[in-house]
């Protein structure tokens, strides 16, 4: 699962991942690409600023694109 938030929510959801997962989701600024669907903060639904992770999800996340 991919979680997203705006600058002013990011402690929050971090906590909300430790709380669900037991670990420290991994942090990356969120860029947008064009196929991208519409996501929002997960929080307030603004425009996200960062996109969150756990280390599970991401070594996932590389494995399909190294699929393609």
């Amino acid at each position: 699962m991919v979680w997203f938030s705006c600058e002013e929510h990011i402690d929050y959801i971090i906590e909300d991942v430790i709380d669900q997962y037991q670990v420290a989701p991994l942090l990356e600024p969120f860029i947008p690409s064009s196929d991208e669907k519409t996501v929002h903060c997960h929080w307030c639904k603004r425009t996200p600023v960062y996109q969150l992770m756990t280390q599970q999800e991401e070594k996932h996340a590389h494995t399909n694109h190294c699929d393609r």
